[in-house]
């Protein structure tokens, strides 16, 4: 996904020389930092050809286990995959497997589902997967972030001056 984290991602991965390709359900104007941005009828290519595969799309019923088993069989099997926006985008089961396999070489999450990961879970087990507890994106800034979106919201709100920061479209389910 292309939104705003992966848009702030892109330009963190540029900043390192990686060459930097996504695929977006909404593609907008591509981003300098972005070499190539397809829409989502690009991800297999994606996946084919990527070292690190960072999923930052939303959860919709559209990208429920977006990446199972089909998809990580697309995967170099030196490719790692990071999981950093919501639980049950990655098929935890097909990933699982693929780690135990050799399919895929390692793979990071900040995000599973269910949240927290019961201790029983198999992937605390692998040796080539690495577990947060969904804090990546918090900063020592980020208080101040939420009451500068609040406080302008809500003179937008006031003004009757929409859409708001950050309003969820619901159609969309973002």
């Amino acid at each position: 996904g292309l939104g705003r984290v992966g848009r702030a991602l892109a330009v963190r991965a540029a900043a390192f020389d990686m060459r930097v390709v996504a695929v977006d359900a909404y593609p907008g104007d591509k981003p300098d930092t972005v070499e190539e941005l397809w829409k989502l009828d690009g991800l297999d290519a994606l996946l084919e050809q990527s070292d690190y595969i960072v999923v930052t799309v939303p959860r919709t019923p559209e990208t429920i286990d977006m990446l199972g088993s089909e998809q990580m069989a697309r995967m170099k099997p030196t490719a790692m995959l990071v999981g950093i926006s919501r639980g049950g985008i990655i098929n935890q089961e097909a990933l699982a497997n693929a780690l135990k396999t050799g399919q895929l070489a390692a793979a990071a999450t900040d995000v599973t589902k269910p949240e927290p990961l019961p201790p029983e879970d198999e992937l605390w087990d692998l040796e080539n997967m690495l577990i947060t507890p969904h804090c990546a994106g918090g900063t020592q800034l980020e208080g101040q972030y939420i009451v500068e979106i609040l406080t302008e919201n809500l003179g937008r709100f006031l003004r009757g001056d929409l859409p708001l920061r950050n309003q969820v479209d619901k159609e969309k389910g973002f």
